[in-house]
């Protein structure tokens, strides 16, 4: 679909996804082949301190979908935590929606 934009594809624990520019609302899908305990948290980046920082209320340990409402021209990237071998086939898109 032409309005998903993939931040991590089926990637593993202690990953850092893509950068993807996303609409002010949009939907997130989370999903893991295997968790193992660890977590997806979804970060925006702040153009004034030049930081990456987690989003409140968007740290998944499941399988998930969820809408997202941020401002403008946010720049989204997906991050899961732990070490290798402990988590795997991490997939996580923004569905962006047009109106």
């Amino acid at each position: 679909m032409s309005n998903q934009r993939h931040s991590l594809i089926n990637a593993v624990a202690g990953t850092t996804g893509t950068e993807v520019a996303v609409t002010p609302i949009c939907s997130v899908n989370v999903s893991a082949s295997t968790w193992g305990g660890q977590s997806v948290t979804l970060q925006t980046f702040n153009e004034k301190t030049e930081q990456w920082a987690g989003i409140t209320d968007a740290t998944f340990t499941a399988n998930a979908n969820q809408v997202l409402r941020l401002g403008s021209n946010q720049k989204v990237r997906a991050v899961t935590s732990g070490s290798a071998g402990t988590m795997a086939g991490v997939n996580v898109y923004f569905a962006l929606h047009t109106s």
